[in-house]
């Protein structure tokens, strides 16, 4: 690898005008010298196009590739690479996500994981948008917690089983909390606002909490607003993926864990919202899989091109911050039902066999039984899994 290789970046947008901005700047601002941008529009109706043409205007980096429809994370990334591999001017192509802000030894440091010849990709690590304030609850009886938030902010809050030192997962609330247990809660704040006083506030149905947090150390009322020191940390979303052959599924490595210092290395599979390819292996060894359309094609890339030889490496140091599921608002979607569901039923199929494939998709078949039962009984998300997992058991029996 050599500072002077050429490196195009796509940035693939569908109605994302609102994430461009921070995108764009932090990518111009990349000590890198030697690379381009292809951003590649899904057919957007937000007013990006005029946005990003304006931003063409300004830097000669930015290029744009208008496509009429949304295509997909596949096939419009296939079209911006297939757009630079006419050229044949780069070694490498990376690919990132809309809602992504890079830091800016992101790229020297993402190209500079390809110090030997085996390494095909290389992966960033993907941190949650904001830094998140370690909260710890103790309700003195019985408690409904209904909100906590700082300074308004509306982004995924996490919860820790055991302290921070665990994994933790997504809240939803309202959440029960028994009486004089501890509960530890990561919550999210906004520090582009350059405030070091953050404003938490929680509403709760209940007796009196107990609350712990940096220095502050009391007990609080109903509706209460805590002024409290923001010293927050940044929470890992990806650091690599993990292939679990016993249960054939693709799994982020540390994910929803506080920031530290991880080895880069090995990994089975490079996360799509930001990652590099050598250029000669998408001619060579094939592009995405379009008929995936999106979700496991980032995984199932990795796998083919490790099976033909060449690795995925997770890169420590390169560093991103991407707004976890912004166009979900943190909710599961049909897309991810369906999408998720049938692509991980032909990737099992095209790389384990068909009595492999059908292990799975009978596995998939009784988890669609349950969800129809649910739904009968007035559970609110379980009509859209069961007519999601319907229609994918379907679509992967005709591939």
């Amino acid at each position: 690898m050599s500072i002077k290789d050429a490196v195009t970046i796509i940035i693939l947008n569908w109605n994302g005008k609102h994430f461009l901005e921070k995108n764009i700047d932090s990518i111009l601002s990349q000590d890198y010298t030697n690379y381009k941008v292809l951003i590649v529009d899904n057919g957007s109706k937000d007013g990006s196009i005029n946005y990003i043409k304006k931003r063409i205007k300004k830097d000669k980096k930015l290029s744009i590739l208008e496509l009429k429809k949304n295509i997909g994370y596949t096939g419009g990334n296939n079209s911006g690479i297939r757009e630079i591999l006419k050229k044949g001017k780069n070694k490498y192509i990376a690919i990132l996500n809309n809602d992504i802000k890079v830091e800016q030894q992101w790229l020297n440091n993402l190209i500079s994981g390809f110090n030997d010849s085996s390494i095909g990709i290389c992966t960033s690590k993907l941190l949650l948008y904001y830094p998140y304030q370690q909260v710890i609850l103790i309700p003195r009886k019985n408690t409904l917690l209904e909100s906590l938030c700082i300074n308004n902010l509306n982004y995924h809050l996490l919860e820790y089983k055991n302290g921070f030192e665990n994994k933790g997962e997504r809240l939803l609330l309202p959440k029960k909390l028994k009486a004089k247990e501890i509960y530890y809660f990561a919550v999210p704040y906004d520090n582009h606002k350059n405030t070091e006083i953050g404003r938490l506030k929680i509403k709760y149905t209940g007796d009196d909490l107990k609350l712990f947090s940096g220095e502050i150390k009391k007990e609080i009322n109903k509706n209460s607003i805590i002024k409290l020191k923001l010293n927050g940390k940044y929470i890992i979303q990806n650091a690599g993926t993990d292939f679990i052959r016993n249960k054939m599924v693709f799994k982020d490595k540390h994910l929803f864990e506080f920031n530290r210092e991880l080895p880069s290395g090995i990994a089975d599979a490079a996360c799509g919202g930001a990652m590099a390819i050598r250029a000669d292996l998408l001619e060579k060894l094939g592009l995405f899989k379009e008929e995936y359309f999106l979700y496991n094609d980032d995984s199932e890339i990795s796998f083919r091109y490790h099976r033909a030889g060449f690795l995925t490496k997770f890169i420590n140091d390169a560093v991103c911050y991407h707004y976890f599921w912004g166009s979900s608002k943190g909710s599961v979607t049909k897309n991810q039902t369906y999408y998720g569901t049938r692509n991980r039923l032909w990737f099992i199929k095209e790389y384990f066999g068909i009595f492999t494939f059908f292990y799975y998709y009978f596995r998939t078949l009784a988890r669609t039984f349950i969800w129809g039962l649910k739904s009968l009984f007035g559970n609110k998300n379980a009509k859209m899994f069961f007519t999601c997992y319907i229609k994918a058991l379907d679509e992967s029996l005709k591939r």
